[in-house]
């Protein structure tokens, strides 16, 4: 493996397997143990969360620490119910859907061999009886799909569901509440995986689910030194020299700075930290030596980026709370936790509601609702959960480089008139230490 494809390697954007040797990957306990519960349960199960936390990769290395066999299917905006059931029965598609793809061995005449992830077609050996499937698939009903899956005993993972349509997403929510009353396995379920709040949407498609889907909220890393910390992981995987492990007076004195501008450019977001870490990697060179400068440099270009992706849009989020008082409140609650986090709302509503403004009065908890309103409105946090009781950025990454230039204006072109006002709300980063 030469130098770019072990920096691949370490530092891959795309789902990854933790549990394969060599792969980056740090233990999320609390959320890998109790989905461990809910797959020994008869109950659905549904992760969702802000985009790039590693929903996808939690799933892949859970499935397959545990060698448990599954189908996973990636949906689309365009995708029928007729395409989704030829997927479930075409075994090429093991290989190209977001779970699967890095994960798999070996194809033997288009059929999965040494693998957990496959098709319902999988155990046939003659490519006219996988034919015969897909012709089949294509009349197939919900009871058909529920059949097949208490037949294969296997739980069904389907990935990007924020991307569902929303006939399909009516189907598939009634497959799922079939499957729990009529076709029960031990292992048959379905796993819903997506960006946002896509709990409350599968709730509304069938308000039955609430009682028979398991829900899971998975956020970026809440420690403010995580970013720094993933990335010596990495470097150190790849047996790189960093600031961290450096003998040199001038890398250990950068050491702070380096910490700080990881933070700023990555927050704790595993796609956005493994995004930056290839980024330092490709450019300290095969010398593998990640200096100071490099990691500096490399964060500041990333957090510029996102100020240029994201700034047009940063007016009317300014705007609102420059003019809703708590609605600054309920963002800079956030803001402590880190952006990419999922907070309850009732943490939120107990440290707003009843508590006096500046004016010497008492927040009311509906006017908590309509700031809370205001903020979902603008796109700027989701609200999921059963009971839309979880809260968190709808983009984590846009709503973080917000917050860094709040903190630091002078980073940005047009930063300092448009956070005019805002000073109220600035963050605390001196938390962010080595």
């Amino acid at each position: 493996m030469d130098w770019n494809e072990r920096i691949n390697h370490v530092f891959t954007t795309r789902p990854r397997n933790g549990a394969e040797k060599g792969i980056l990957w740090v233990e999320r306990k609390d959320e890998q143990k109790k989905f461990s519960s809910y797959l020994a349960q008869e109950d659905h199960i549904c992760i969702d969360g802000p985009t790039g936390s590693g929903k996808s990769s939690l799933v892949a290395t859970k499935l397959y620490g545990l060698k448990q066999k599954h189908i996973a299917i990636q949906l689309s905006r365009k995708l029928t119910w007729e395409q989704f059931c030829t997927r479930l029965v075409d075994p090429k598609y093991v290989n190209t859907n977001s779970i699967g793809a890095e994960l798999e061995i070996g194809v033997d005449k288009g059929l999965p061999t040494g693998k957990l992830s496959f098709s319902l077609g999988s155990s046939g050996s003659d490519n006219d009886d996988i034919d015969y499937l897909i012709k089949q698939s294509k009349t197939w009903t919900e009871h058909d799909l529920c059949k097949k899956l208490q037949e294969a005993d296997i739980p069904l993972i389907l990935d990007d569901v924020e991307r569902c349509n929303d006939d399909l997403l009516e189907r598939l929510s009634d497959a799922a509440r079939i499957q729990f009353q009529s076709y029960p396995s031990k292992k048959g379920k379905m796993v819903f995986i997506g960006a946002g709040g896509i709990m409350p949407r599968l709730i509304k498609a069938n308000k039955s689910l609430g009682h028979r889907i398991n829900h899971i909220s998975l956020g970026a890393f809440e420690d403010m030194n995580y970013s720094w910390h993933f990335l010596l992981e990495g470097f150190n995987s790849l047996g790189m020299r960093h600031p961290a492990n450096s003998r040199y007076k001038d890398q250990i004195k950068q050491r702070d700075t380096c910490v700080k501008m990881t933070y700023y450019a990555a927050d704790g977001l595993p796609k956005s930290l493994n995004r930056l870490g290839k980024n330092i990697a490709i450019s300290s060179g095969e010398g593998r030596h990640a200096n100071a400068s490099t990691i500096i440099n490399e964060s500041r270009q990333m957090f510029l980026e996102n100020w240029r992706n994201y700034s047009t849009i940063y007016t009317s989020i300014a705007n609102l709370l420059k003019s809703d008082q708590i609605a600054g409140k309920i963002v800079k609650l956030i803001w402590k936790r880190g952006m990419g986090a999922v907070i309850e709302t009732d943490y939120l509503r107990e440290n707003i509601v009843d508590k006096k403004t500046p004016g010497d009065k008492r927040i009311k908890n509906d006017e908590f609702e309509s700031s809370l309103s205001h903020l979902i409105d603008l796109d700027f946090i989701t609200l999921s959960g059963k009971s839309r009781d979880t809260v968190f950025a709808t983009d984590p990454a846009s709503a973080h480089t917000f917050g860094v230039a709040m903190h630091n204006p002078s980073l940005f072109i047009g930063a300092k008139e448009l956070m005019s006002g805002l000073q109220q709300l600035e963050i605390d980063f001196s938390k962010v230490t080595d």
